[in-house]
């Protein structure tokens, strides 16, 4: 029974630490393959860009800058908006040239990870978020504070825990040969 128990055990064991493996793997493909191109392309990302671009065309450059300056504040994803014919933003901030055209390449694909509109007077913009555009959260606003391989050692020490103590108790109740029978406890009860 205990080699059996101890194979089952090794089994889950390895079960479980090559299902962390794999979601790791999984997890850190996905990360690398959004900032390879120095622009996000992640859910909330064309989402705001979405919301930055209806903007744009409704109420012109000026509502667009007021919104910008608005998320500037928040932990969103920061849309930056640029000109096509010159790419200087339109917040001054620093943008990289790299950036710029994989923004180009990725609006011409129509993802809407980035989008360019053209204005009524005939101007042109690129909107889209870097990947560096991404304000950190402060503490205590969904950042995790769980330390990753400590999270992820403690099921299997776990586990060994339970299989040693569950392996423990059967050798401690086990009855051997030499050892008297108590007494059957009295199960009527005296006042009936």
């Amino acid at each position: 029974m205990g080699k059996l128990f101890w194979k089952f055990f090794a089994f889950f064991l390895l079960a479980q630490l090559t299902a962390i493996a794999g979601v790791g793997f999984y997890i850190w493909v996905e990360k690398n393959n959004q900032d390879i191109l120095g622009v996000e392309t992640s859910r909330p990302a064309r989402v705001t860009v979405e919301a930055a671009s209806t903007t744009l065309q409704h109420g012109g450059v000026n509502a667009l800058t007021q919104l910008l300056k608005q998320w500037q504040t928040k932990p969103l994803p920061q849309v930056y908006v640029a000109a096509t014919n010159n790419g200087l933003e339109l917040l001054n901030r620093p943008l990289k040239a790299t950036t710029f055209n994989a923004a180009k390449i990725l609006a011409e694909q129509g993802d809407g990870f980035a989008q360019t509109i053209r204005l009524s007077d005939g101007s042109s913009y690129l909107l889209f978020v870097p990947d560096y555009g991404r304000k950190p959260p402060r503490m205590g606003e969904g950042q995790c504070t769980i330390n990753a391989p400590a999270a992820m050692a403690w099921p299997p020490l776990y586990k060994s825990a339970a299989a040693w103590r569950t392996t423990k108790r059967k050798t401690s109740f086990s009855t051997s040969p030499n050892r008297k029978r108590s007494k059957k406890p009295n199960l009527r009860s005296a006042s009936t």
